[in-house]
């Protein structure tokens, strides 16, 4: 996941507009916070390569299928980012 909360930006839950608003409300006060945040983001980002990548995506179908295959949906925690 490239965005970490509160390190290089902010998460939400989808249908939370309340929550989004609130991150995007602290946009204007904190330009230090925004400059750090972009800071972070090169080495945050630096930690994907193909292998990683293909481990999270291999982790993500092994869970999916296996609460499938208990009778569970498919859908699991998901979250959107701000920033």
């Amino acid at each position: 996941m490239s965005v970490h909360h509160g390190r290089n930006g902010y998460r939400y839950p989808p249908g939370a507009p309340d929550v989004l608003a609130g991150h995007l409300g602290r946009l204007p006060a904190c330009s230090d916070e925004m400059g750090r945040a972009g800071r972070r983001s090169p080495e945050i980002v630096g930690g994907h390569t193909l292998d990683a990548t293909s481990a999270d995506f291999e982790d993500v179908h092994t869970r999916v299928g296996s609460r499938l295959l208990k009778g569970h949906s498919a859908s699991a925690r998901t979250e959107v980012t701000a920033w």
